[in-house]
């Protein structure tokens, strides 16, 4: 009896908060503004599910053909602006797709891509704000990681900021330890401590990244630096990274490993 009175009472409090979302929805649609509409559909699938079936599926369908109309103007952007010249029309067209398909997948990458456009551009203060940005306004994002990376890097290489780039490098591992470029971040953070002549925190984080993240391609770059620890202690042996066979460490390290 209780549960039959709680779902009762579920729909008596989903049905008006959905066809209020709805309506709204629908009148800002028709004003053209697809963002608002975007968050009233969005609001109205997350937080009044059991509200009337036909109301429901009806704003999980205009979802999805707004997902698609986003990402559609994602692509057109991507293939028409991210060229050699165009960099800071591509960060700009990006952007007002992001503010015009708030909480899309397409959102996320055009934030993405308007700090990776604007850093060609060479304007790395202006990525930073569009990074921070995604961090922000998408923190569950896929490219959540990646994102911390790119940060983490510029606080590393431009700012020579080596305790901000830490934290960047360690929030990626934090909150999201399963995600893509997880690996890549814990590598880096103890490269960062190897780089900085802090062998015994570098030992520390590479063998927590040897231990959760036994098949990334950065392994055998990993491993490297816990050996020539473990043979030298503590000692400063060489400066900067040891290097193993193959590519560069630092081109490595920009391709990301494979979990």
């Amino acid at each position: 009896a209780v549960i039959a009175d709680v779902r009762a009472l579920k729909f008596k409090v989903h049905v008006p908060l959905a066809d209020a979302l709805w309506k709204e929805a629908q009148a800002a649609r028709q004003a053209g503004d697809t963002a608002t509409e975007n968050i009233k559909l969005w609001e109205l699938t997350h937080f009044a599910p059991r509200g009337i079936p036909a109301v429901v599926r009806d704003a999980r369908n205009r979802l999805y053909q707004i997902s698609q109309e986003a990402h559609q103007a994602y692509m057109q952007a991507f293939t028409n602006h991210l060229v050699p010249g165009h960099y800071e029309a591509a960060s700009a067209a990006f952007k007002t797709i992001a503010a015009k398909y708030p909480l899309t997948e397409a959102a996320e990458k055009c934030l993405f891509n308007a700090g990776g456009a604007l850093e060609k551009a060479d304007a790395p203060d202006e990525a930073l704000r569009r990074y921070a940005a995604l961090l922000k306004q998408y923190p569950q994002s896929s490219l959540f990681p990646i994102t911390c990376f790119k940060l983490a890097c510029y606080y590393q290489d431009q700012k020579k900021d080596y305790a901000k780039a830490e934290e960047y490098f360690r929030l990626a591992v934090d909150r999201m330890p399963e995600g893509p470029h997880a690996d890549l971040c814990q590598y880096m953070l103890g490269t960062l401590f190897y780089q900085t002549g802090n062998f015994k925190r570098c030992y520390e984080e590479q063998k927590k990244f040897l231990k959760n993240y036994p098949e990334s391609d950065l392994r055998a770059r990993g491993l490297l630096q816990v050996q020539v620890i473990e043979k030298n202690g503590w000692k400063e042996v060489t400066k900067g990274e040891p290097q193993v066979p193959g590519k560069p460490a630092a081109a490595k390290a920009q391709e990301g490993g494979k979990r």
